[in-house]
């Protein structure tokens, strides 16, 4: 009887030890305090290329935020796509040689390429905004845009592939309108070393410039350069 008893007893403890078990490892363990955020990632890669190879910033399907402090937005649509923020800056030209490429590579630092415009009213209103931050802008001073003469039209003006029009191109790979170009005066100016285009904020006329050394009578010391708005984060 009393084997019997003790035969019962380890039965009972031994599934009472069981059933411990399984509830212990069943039970959900009580959770800790959050720990601290950790850091912030790296910053991600710059957006694509855009179009054509042009190499500056391009948004592509991104939602853009505003432009940079000090620069004035206006839109740019490209291949039929929805339209970008399109942000517009104006410099000084300090270079002495070079005009247009040192324009150039300065634009390049801010994502961006020298600017073209859709018509004479957006260079208006642009230069309007934009004037007032440069005192010493003297009634000859020519602001340098991103357009050339073709090098097969540089000494001509108006004739047959090298009307106005068609002889000059921008030089932004954004700007597709060209009816800008008809403010282009022709003039004894067109000469083989002047392929660059610059604006005259005085009579809001275009003429070609010498792209490499600076003019003396009618200098071309400003310069505008033109960048897509950045993504927001």
């Amino acid at each position: 009887m009393i084997k019997a008893s003790l035969v019962f007893f380890a039965f009972l403890a031994l599934a009472s030890g069981r059933r411990h078990h399984y509830d212990y490892y069943d039970c959900e363990p009580e959770r800790g305090p959050r720990g601290r955020e950790g850091r912030e990632g790296p910053r991600g890669a710059q957006g694509a290329p855009g179009p054509n190879g042009t190499g500056f910033f391009w948004p592509g399907t991104c939602e853009q935020s505003d432009c940079p402090d000090g620069w004035i937005s206006v839109n740019r649509k490209i291949n039929n796509d929805v339209e970008k923020k399109w942000c517009i800056n104006m410099f000084w030209n300090q270079a002495t040689n070079d005009l247009y490429k040192t324009s150039e590579k300065v634009c390049n630092s801010y994502g961006g390429v020298m600017t073209g415009f859709k018509d004479k009213g957006e260079f208006i209103s642009v230069f309007a905004l934009l004037k007032n931050r440069f005192p010493n802008i003297k009634p000859v001073s020519q602001v340098m845009i991103g357009a050339r003469r073709l090098e097969t039209c540089a000494s001509i003006s108006n004739f047959g592939n090298c009307t106005i029009t068609k002889g000059t191109k921008w030089t932004d790979l954004v700007m597709s309108i060209d009816s800008f170009f008809n403010e282009l005066q022709q003039s004894a100016r067109f000469s083989p070393l002047k392929k660059c285009i610059v604006a005259n904020p005085t009579n809001l006329k275009l003429y070609v410039a010498n792209c490499n050394v600076l003019e003396s009578d009618y200098p071309q010391d400003l310069f505008m350069c033109g960048r897509f708005a950045p993504c927001k984060k």
